[in-house]
């Protein structure tokens, strides 16, 4: 028995590689394939689990959650049919393939890639600029016919486009919203190295209203880029205008990014490689910090020796360790603040800064947000930036509670009332009490969230610019910025001198 001549070229070859001999190749077993034209045979008939019998377009039609689940197996899978497709890819008969598409099919152009429109208006010029319509027939002549060979690659390579989308970004919600609403178009030609960058007085991308494709996931990271480097200079600016037509693709408006009709922060956006990428930097500069700092001893648990640190090693110890270490690191902080007056000016600010990291190490009963905002100070490259956000910090917590605010946001993790059941002060009635109140006053005033990472980076950009202020946009916001962080941070100094 045999199989329809419609079966996957290259389920073919794969399953042939799994059953030949171990000491053939693999390009043996593809090269014969290629010499002998003739239908697959039996064996090649999709067996359900076993993905190497797959047709990328089965492929393709997996869910999510399955692909999510099998992720190594799937991986291997495609790895190996697009090493075995390179010759294919990298053909004339293919490119041809693919200008064959580009003029054909206007709907797979929605990708608006400058590549993908290069083409299509150079060949359009070149051989059909003066022709009513495009048919097939001229098509063929153009390009060839299409072959199932030149079809399949490109299967594959949708797939693969769609693949990359399972762990993309950090958010799984996020993945599964674009990997849901994902739309094939045509690879190669569109895959630009970079995103064209649209910040600036004049906003950013909004996105494609049309439909999410692969080369949009460079996209949104891009727009959110541009959109946050446009609320630094000027504030969150919100569309009022009809936005329906965005339901498949994606938006974005402030401070939020619409994703086929889903909202998310557009802070909660992140690529995940990037984001292990930076952990993995830090946690590699911590490791350094400690390991120049401790003496060379096999001794398990033992204690670094924090009196040889600099101020600013201090402020590289992660959360766990300054957790795990906390009172040797309280005595270290209080016998360096007794001596603050010998020290130069950056360790006088480092140890400040540090300051404000330890005291957020047991400020709340919540460890995720004692972790976030110990973390939000020690990113904050500014020591003295660092001391002035732990103030922000410390006043919005105070009004969260007393039902000031409703939430806010800190390192792109938003809080609430209900997240903060007490300071480490106090009784439990009286915090209880406490609660009940400010959920009543949140209930009558009513009033929005704020954004801590924005007025943080407000005054970042401040501080970095100050020196020729008038020459940016919006210089007054950011001169009043500064003055207002540069009277608190010297307040603060200053009662340690007194």
């Amino acid at each position: 028995m045999t199989i329809s001549s419609t079966t996957n070229f290259f389920n073919g070859f794969y399953s042939n590689i799994q059953k030949k001999d171990s000491t053939a190749t693999i390009s043996d077993s593809f090269n014969l394939r290629k010499e002998i034209d003739v239908e697959i045979t039996a064996f090649t008939k999709k067996i359900e689990g076993d993905y190497s019998t797959y047709t990328a377009k089965d492929l393709s039609q997996l869910s999510y959650s399955e692909i999510k689940a099998n992720y190594d197996e799937i991986k291997e899978v495609l790895e190996a049919r697009m090493e075995e497709a390179k010759d294919i890819m990298n053909s004339e008969s293919f490119e041809n393939y693919q200008k064959r598409l580009v003029l054909s099919d206007s709907s797979r152009r929605q990708s608006n890639s400058i590549k993908e429109m290069e083409v299509y208006f150079e060949e359009f010029n070149s051989y059909f600029l003066n022709e009513d319509k495009i048919t097939d027939e001229m098509l063929d002549k153009r390009y060839g016919e299409v072959t199932r060979q030149n079809t399949e690659v490109e299967d594959l390579l949708n797939f693969n486009d769609k693949f990359k989308i399972v762990n993309f970004f950090d958010n799984d919600e996020i993945n599964e919203t674009i990997f849901t609403n994902y739309e094939d178009n045509i690879q190669v030609y569109y895959e630009e190295p970079k995103v064209s960058n649209m910040n600036g007085a004049n906003g950013y991308h909004a996105g494609s209203g049309a439909s999410i494709q692969g080369t949009d996931l460079k996209q949104i990271l891009q727009s959110i880029e541009d959109a946050k480097e446009s609320i630094e200079a000027h504030g969150v600016l919100r569309s009022t205008g009809d936005n329906s037509q965005f339901i498949k693709g994606y938006l974005i408006n402030g401070e939020e990014i619409s994703i086929a009709g889903k909202i998310f922060s557009i802070y909660d956006v992140n690529k995940a490689n990037e984001v292990e990428k930076s952990d993995e930097i830090k946690e590699n500069e911590q490791s350094q910090t400690t390991k120049e700092a401790e003496s060379n001893t096999n001794v398990e648990n033992t204690i670094p020796d924090y009196s040889s640190y600099t101020t600013a090693q201090l402020r590289k110890i992660s959360f766990e360790e300054a957790k795990e270490n906390y009172d040797e690191l309280v005595k270290i902080l209080e016998k360096g603040l007794k001596n603050i007056s010998n020290l130069n000016k950056d360790d006088q600010d480092n140890l400040l800064a540090f300051k404000s990291q330890l005291e957020k190490v047991n400020y709340t009963d919540n460890e995720e947000l004692n972790k976030t905002m110990y973390d939000k100070l020690q990113d904050i490259e500014d020591s003295k930036v660092a001391v002035w956000s732990n103030l922000v910090i410390d006043e919005n917590i105070e009004n969260l509670q007393n039902g000031e605010i409703s939430s806010f946001v800190l390192n792109g993790i938003a809080f609430f009332q209900e997240d903060i059941t007490k300071i480490n002060s106090g009784n439990e009635d009286n915090e209880k009490e406490k609660i009940e109140k400010a959920q009543k006053n949140t209930a009558q005033t009513g009033k929005d969230h704020i954004n801590l990472d924005y007025i943080i980076n407000t005054v970042s950009k401040a501080v970095l610019t100050n020196q020729n202020a008038q020459d940016k946009p919006y210089s007054k916001e950011y001169i009043e910025a500064y003055s207002n962080f540069i009277s608190k941070y010297n307040e603060i100094k200053n009662t340690l001198f007194m």
